[in-house]
């Protein structure tokens, strides 16, 4: 699992200030039809409220997409434009409805498993525990694709282009889903996904990247969304979206070093957090910066994890051990997190999207409107 979330990570760690997409007060995860840590999901049009992070530095540029994926594969971030049919394009039926909504000339709506992993107000009700600036976008009535343009600018973004657009069969049941893609400049991509399973154009997903947080998504719909909220801590999710365009989240992790703590609604966070605080404090100051703590949610179930990057012998199994007996001690089983990714795996496959991974996916070609 670390394979891409290192990529992404390698130029998110050269940053100190900011706040990830992912950076949220309830980071928990698993199931698309709650609160996760990429965003909020609605289902039955319902709102579920989440204070995804605000603006990440919006004056600042943005250069950890290219840092991250300097060989500018598997990215969604990816400017190739492709002036003939769009990645995925199987020429079906759904092609009218979606060029009506592409041309201006109908609405859409919001899909009752909408899943909001943008820091845009895109839900009626969208983190209003959050946010006093309610959604100008009529979710009601159906919005067009020039009132998602307004959005963005309404939330400090100026797009610089026209949107593209993208025809993707994700699920490879034969049926397309939209993508839409808007740019603000070099610092920020915000990304929506349509369905047209009901008949009508859906918005069953939406994402974006900038400064601090970097997002992939794949032509098999596979999606990783990671960013840092400081030099010490990171937070992120892996997910997919499946035949419908509806999204499913494997796994949400928060990851710190010592000096920070875990925060986003963990069940055993404040227990956590002083054992790591009291097992540090007795190392010296390069040992406990050598110790990486993650909390991570796959499915219903939480996992406490930790990474050992000293390389000069300081920490030593016995240091580990006990760490793990302090842990122990709060009913807290840790764990090294290179078992995450088998767990994952598993998980994956309860569900039966095991098929659907980041090394099966490319990049999203797409066509200017």
């Amino acid at each position: 699992m670390r394979h891409y979330k290192e990529k992404i990570m390698a130029a998110l760690l050269l940053t100190s200030v900011g706040v990830s997409a992912c950076s949220v007060t309830d980071i928990k995860g698993g199931d698309p039809n709650t609160i996760g840590s990429q965003g909020t999901a609605l289902d039955n049009n319902s709102s579920s409220n989440n204070e995804a992070g605000d603006t990440a530095g919006a004056s600042e540029s943005a250069d950890n997409t290219a840092a991250s994926n300097p060989e500018g594969n598997n990215t969604a971030g990816n400017n190739t434009e492709d002036n003939n049919t769009a990645s995925g394009n199987a020429g079906n039926q759904t092609s009218d409805l979606y060029e009506s909504f592409l041309n201006g000339s109908s609405k859409a709506k919001l899909n009752d498993k909408f899943f909001d992993g943008s820091i845009l107000l895109i839900a009626p009700d969208d983190r209003s525990a959050g946010y006093e600036q309610s959604s100008n976008l009529d979710t009601v009535n159906g919005f067009t694709i020039e009132d998602l343009k307004t959005v963005i600018s309404d939330n400090g973004y100026e797009c610089t282009s026209k949107p593209a657009y993208a025809y993707v069969d994700f699920g490879k049941d034969g049926t397309n889903e939209l993508v839409v893609r808007y740019e603000a400049g070099s610092s920020y991509t915000a990304y929506f996904v349509f369905s047209d399973a009901s008949g009508s154009v859906e918005l069953t997903y939406a994402a974006d990247q900038g400064e601090r947080w970097s997002l992939d998504l794949l032509d098999n719909g596979f999606i990783s969304n990671y960013g840092s909220s400081g030099a010490g801590a990171h937070s992120g999710c892996t997910g997919a979206l499946d035949s419908q365009g509806v999204y499913h989240n494997f796994q949400s992790e928060y990851e710190v070093y010592y000096g920070w703590g875990i925060y986003g609604d963990y069940s055993k966070e404040e227990d956590f957090n002083e054992v790591i605080d009291a097992w540090a404090k007795e190392k010296d100051s390069r040992q406990g910066e050598n110790i990486c703590y993650t909390a991570v949610t796959i499915g219903d179930a939480e996992y406490y994890c930790y990474s050992n990057y000293d390389e000069t012998g300081a920490i030593t199994d016995d240091d580990i051990n006990e760490l793990v007996t302090m842990c122990a001690a709060k009913n807290i089983d840790i764990i090294d997190y290179d078992q995450i990714e088998a767990k994952v795996l598993e998980y994956q496959k309860s569900i039966g999207m095991d098929n659907i991974t980041y090394d099966g996916g490319g990049q999203i070609e797409f066509k200017n409107l």
